[in-house]
């Protein structure tokens, strides 16, 4: 019982209000056998999603350009206008250039003037992992007139599902039908163009 009444002064006190307010580790975990009132007041950490495919710092910093891994692992964006795939309009598919999963496709990409590829979809939403980031419009802003724009909008941090990587970001301010704009860093994508074959021949990948 002494212990007990230990346990509850300590969470109580200055450690308690700290753990509250910064969400850090009290040592006191959902697993303890303890009254919920010592535990109600400490937030849980948030975890990051494990991903499916994890490689090295120094792995990547050995395949990637000084740009894609700046993009990729660090969260980084390249320069506005200055894209491998800003003006791309060949008929192909784009991959994680970290993994490569296939996310996008050319299909749905579309002029923005905003200086980074676009696109209004993406192949499945659950090759992407979506997380806020922010507010505003970024990006530049895309020019596609939306009556109900709003340029306060929450952006979302667009990342690979399958390895993490950081793609870019999207907005609720793209084109019919989907409303969404995928601003996409060229550094953090692979192209593949498709060879259109004559009808009853299946398409070639390049």
């Amino acid at each position: 019982m002494e212990s007990f009444k230990a346990d509850k002064a300590a969470v109580n006190g200055d450690t308690a209000e700290q753990n509250s307010i910064e969400g850090t580790d009290s040592g006191v975990s959902p697993s303890d056998n303890r009254s919920p009132a010592l535990t109600c007041s400490v937030r849980p950490k948030q975890l990051s999603p494990v991903y499916k495919v994890q490689f090295s710092n120094e792995e990547l910093k050995a395949r990637l350009t000084p740009t894609q891994y700046n993009v990729t692992q660090e969260r980084g964006t390249e320069k506005a206008y200055s894209g491998t795939y800003y003006r791309n309009r060949e008929n192909g598919i784009y991959c994680c250039i970290v993994c490569g999963e296939y996310i996008f496709t050319s299909k749905t990409k579309f002029y923005s003037g905003t200086g980074w590829p676009s696109f209004s979809d993406v192949v499945d939403t659950a090759r992407v992992h979506l997380k806020p980031d922010g507010l505003g419009c970024g990006c530049g802003g895309s020019l596609v007139p939306l009556p109900s724009r709003d340029a306060s909008a929450m952006r979302m941090e667009v990342k690979c599902h399958n390895c993490g990587a950081h793609m870019g970001h999207m907005f609720e301010d793209g084109p019919k039908p989907t409303g969404k704009r995928y601003c996409i860093n060229s550094a953090a994508l692979i192209f593949h163009r498709i060879v259109e074959k004559p009808e009853g021949q299946k398409e070639t990948q390049v």
